[in-house]
């Protein structure tokens, strides 16, 4: 499951149709696909805008 939904998010993504993903701190590593990943607002301040970046490279 967690290899079509990667695959299908990218294939959106290729295909110019928006696709994103809400992770979870501890998931930000395992779902670094493009285009889009989101935080819940809690976790993003819990974490910092530095740390957010830092991990997923955006």
């Amino acid at each position: 499951m967690v290899r079509t939904i990667k695959e299908t998010t990218v294939r959106n993504h290729r295909a110019g149709k928006p696709a994103g993903m809400m992770l979870k701190p501890h998931d930000i590593e395992a779902w670094k696909v493009p285009p889009m990943l989101y935080a819940h607002v809690y976790d993003f301040l819990v974490m910092g805008a530095k740390e957010w970046q830092a991990r997923t490279g955006l």
